[in-house]
């Protein structure tokens, strides 16, 4: 899962959609595979697609991945401060969504109990982090 905070502060969301629901967004110059990096890392289908953008969904929360305008290169994960992308997954699953255009940032890693937290970029530079937990 991943956590929204205080709400989505994007110009671009209309009413209803400004309160706190867990949306993920993405910006991209590489939608398919930004598409296959997330849908590796959660398992979620696509529930929604169009032209510029495609939707993976469990039924509860969303990734959006929107083609980019701007350059390649630039920041282009759109969390306007208010959501932090922190995904909690399996080991099997880190390593499913490494293979698939992931790569795993080696300053953003670090041990707590039995978690392990580490960065991870999605194929078009964008910064995640996974929460691994240990398997018993």
């Amino acid at each position: 899962f991943f956590q929204a905070e205080d709400g989505i502060r994007d110009k671009l969301v209309t009413g209803v959609q400004t309160c706190a629901l867990p949306i993920f967004v993405v910006f991209t110059h590489r939608r398919i595979d930004v598409v296959a990096f997330y849908s590796a890392l959660t398992g979620w289908p696509i529930s929604f697609e169009d032209p510029g953008s495609t939707t993976l969904s469990d039924g509860n929360f969303e990734i959006i991945v929107h083609d980019a305008n701007g350059s390649p290169g630039e920041d282009t994960l759109r969390t306007d401060g208010a959501l932090k992308p922190v995904f909690s997954v399996s080991a099997e699953t880190k390593e499913r969504a490494l293979h698939s255009g992931g790569q795993l940032l080696e300053f953003g890693s670090f041990r707590s109990m039995d978690t392990e937290y580490c960065a991870v970029s999605d194929p078009d530079g964008n910064i995640v982090t996974l929460a691994v937990k240990d398997s018993q």
